[in-house]
């Protein structure tokens, strides 16, 4: 989005960024969301690996997802045509004129016996990768006396989902160590993977024993800036020292992933979150402005799909297929895995082969196996 962000905007990532450390702040955040949208409300759908769902709704919506959870959603069309839509039209943010036909409009039961009865009318929604193993669709729902979502506002909500990702992979990250039943610093010293704190200066004050072994313990006041550590320099070396923000909704765009060698050789993902230095007052005894986590990349496991959208440029659709073709997977079985067509799967390869330069699919696995070598 060409620009500066507007403040309704600024607000929205004050609020999703507040909202990192607690999924039950959520509902609130979507709700701010929202209102940047003149929407009645947000929603977050979670696939969960054993293929269920988990939604987190807005408040004012509470009423209608009880009904949708009770039988509507068998016939929503909107989400099972998500994405192979998505992929489809390689835009990321999709409204319900992208999914359904005007007829379907007026007449499916999505709408009329859905939709229109709980006073909802227009739809836009974004398809997020928070954790490499772990879909989520944002949402955002009009009144039906509202006019339909526009081009502007799908480029002004693309420009916040990237923020809704970055913040809501701390927050599942959370929910893995049941963080209500401890303080935050105990959360992050029960993560599987890597966590850091990072004052305004770029010093680490707090890292666990993860993050410890990963950057190999090293804890000198400058030698323990992340980034600085590893031998290659890193764009978020320099961010972490020079753009500590006075609000962390200073921070307009979201900060990317970085990837750095690690203390035995292998390589690590850093992603950077700004936080809230109020969250910290009470547990530790510094001004915090970063989080930082730190996720091992594995040749045995499909490389990140927010890493490779990011390097190469590429949509999430694109990201995503691109990390399971590259990691072994089929074409066709890379489609079934991601509920799209095994033609619009093909269609979709080629654009990431033209993005990222190769030819086959032995080349795009090659290119992703040389990332940390090549990018680090």
């Amino acid at each position: 989005m060409p620009g500066q962000p507007d403040r309704d905007i600024l607000e929205a990532i004050d609020a999703v960024y507040a909202a990192a450390g607690s999924l039950e702040a959520w509902p609130a955040a979507l709700s701010v969301v929202a209102d940047c949208f003149d929407a009645v409300g947000g929603v977050l759908v979670v696939q969960r690996p054993d293929g269920s769902l988990a939604t987190l709704v807005s408040p004012r919506l509470e009423k209608a997802q009880r009904v949708y959870e009770d039988g509507a959603w068998e016939y929503d069309i909107l989400a099972s045509r998500f994405a192979e839509c998505s992929a489809k039209t390689n835009r990321i943010v999709l409204t319900e004129q992208d999914l359904a036909t005007p007829e379907e409009i007026r007449t499916h039961p999505i709408f009329t016996r859905f939709r229109y009865p709980q006073g909802i009318g227009s739809a836009m929604g974004a398809m997020l990768q928070p954790l490499a193993e772990l879909p989520v669709i944002v949402s955002l729902h009009k009144a039906r006396d509202k006019p339909s979502f526009q081009a502007r506002d799908t480029a002004r909500f693309e420009h916040l989902v990237r923020h809704i990702e970055n913040a809501l992979r701390l927050s599942l990250r959370l929910v893995e160590v049941e963080t209500e039943r401890n303080a935050f610093a105990d959360a992050l010293s029960s993560f599987a993977c890597g966590a850091a704190l990072l004052d305004g200066a770029g010093r680490m004050v707090f890292q666990n024993a993860v993050a410890a072994g990963l950057m190999g313990g090293q804890t000198g006041l400058i030698a323990s800036r992340l980034g600085l550590d590893a031998p290659a320099n890193s764009a978020e070396s320099e961010v972490v020292q020079t753009r500590a923000p006075a609000r962390f909704r200073d921070l307009s765009e979201p900060l990317k992933p970085s990837i750095v060698a690690g203390a035995d050789g292998g390589e690590v993902a850093l992603y950077f979150l700004p936080a809230k230095p109020v969250d910290f007052a009470a547990e530790l005894a510094s001004d915090v402005r970063f989080i930082v986590l730190m996720i091992p990349i594995s040749d045995r496991q499909p490389v990140d799909p927010s890493l490779l959208r990011d390097l190469f440029g590429l949509t999430p659709a694109e990201a995503r297929l691109a990390a399971m073709v590259a990691s072994g997977r089929s074409p066709g079985g890379a489609a079934e895995d991601l509920g799209i067509a095994v033609d619009t799967a093909r269609t979709v390869l080629k654009r990431v082969f033209t993005k990222t330069g190769v030819t086959r699919q032995a080349e795009l696995a090659a290119l992703v196996s040389r990332i940390p070598r090549d990018r680090g």
